[in-house]
């Protein structure tokens, strides 16, 4: 699978997880990862690419070990 898909999918699984834990919206979910701002949160929820750097960011700000948005998971692995 090509690695922005699967960024995008893992994207989605932290967001997922993010809601559950009750942190609704694009503007508090890029509040909690911090350096992304809810613009470019939206565009990557679009499918627009994620970048090397704003995936490092992303597993940082929410405690997932360097690579982890690069690598498919299995889906009971994965929050959500």
């Amino acid at each position: 699978m090509h690695r922005q898909r699967i960024r995008h999918i893992n994207l989605d699984a932290l967001l997922a997880e993010m809601r559950a834990q009750g942190i609704e919206g694009l503007e508090e979910q890029a509040l909690r990862i911090g350096g992304v701002d809810a613009a470019a949160l939206a565009r990557m929820k679009a499918k627009r690419p994620i970048d090397c750097l704003v995936a490092r960011r992303i597993e940082w700000a929410l405690g997932k070990p360097t690579g982890w948005m690069d690598v498919e998971h299995d889906p009971l692995e994965v929050p959500g």
